[in-house]
């Protein structure tokens, strides 16, 4: 695993709310079967991202992370992803790709928890993995 792979920092693990849990389950499973679970978004986040990914857009993740979720009072989760992918390409074969992203997700009256913001920087699953150097995790600057 190349240690650019941790640029997330700590995962969403056993100690993640369980129904909170449950939904980041669904939202992965979504994502590597390229059908997005409509149904854990709200209605807005739901349309916007009908729009934004397109059927066949999430071709290929095989891989997805989350970040610890960072929980705010009123119970709203931020929560960073990371998607790896495969994807064939006609002229030099499969190569690997990934993508980061975000999700916010609110908690509501039954505990549940409904995806109100989610997003994918699409344009990085264009360019394969790879880089031209050593990655120095002491240059990556740190984003709040």
């Amino acid at each position: 695993m190349p240690a650019a792979d941790f640029e997330l920092g700590a995962l969403a693990g056993e100690r993640t709310d369980p129904a909170l849990r449950r939904s980041l389950a669904a939202l992965e499973s979504g994502l590597i079967s390229a059908n997005l679970p409509y149904g854990l978004f709200s209605d807005e986040a739901a349309a916007i991202a009908r729009i934004i990914y397109p059927e066949g857009m999430l071709q290929g993740i095989t891989t997805v992370r989350f970040a610890a979720p960072r929980i705010e009072t009123g119970g709203i989760a931020s929560i960073g992803i990371r998607i790896l992918a495969r994807r064939s390409e006609k002229t030099s074969g499969e190569k690997r790709y990934s993508a980061t992203g975000l999700a916010i997700l609110t908690k509501d009256e039954a505990d549940s928890w409904k995806v109100e913001h989610f997003e994918l920087d699409l344009e990085a699953l264009a360019i394969p993995m790879g880089r031209s150097g050593i990655w120095d995790p002491y240059s990556t600057p740190v984003q709040y």
